[in-house]
């Protein structure tokens, strides 16, 4: 799989190709400095998913006070978002959202602060 890495800020962002951004799912944000995770999905685009990140981020809001503290620590160019999986169902997503918080242990050993996700869907 080729990976494409486009910067818009200094957080990078990492896709398979340009009609990804459009597109809906599960998504991740890694620390590149520590390899820890925060795992999210969106029922909108990934595009809009990660400038509402970004927002937030910047603003020093975000509702993942364990992002936002490790944002602040190591900066932004320390962040890399990415499009882990494309979704068709968004009714798939909370359970697919999960899976990923799963996998990646981002509860135990990262930056979500809920084991289940919350059905926000943005």
């Amino acid at each position: 799989m080729y990976v494409k890495q486009k910067t818009y800020t200094t957080m990078k962002f990492e896709y398979d190709n340009l009609d990804d951004l459009t597109k809906i799912g599960i998504y991740s944000i890694t620390n590149i400095a520590n390899g820890k995770k925060y795992v999210g999905s969106t029922a909108k685009s990934f595009k809009s998913r990660w400038k509402k990140h970004i927002t937030n981020l910047k603003s020093g809001g975000h509702a993942s006070h364990h992002l936002q503290n490790a944002w602040n620590k190591y900066g932004e160019d320390s962040f890399v978002f990415k499009v882990e999986e494309i979704v068709d169902d968004v009714g798939n997503l909370l359970n697919l959202e999960r899976d990923y918080i799963n996998k990646y242990d981002s509860f135990n050993n990262g930056y979500n602060e809920n084991p289940d996700p919350s059905p926000m869907l943005n």
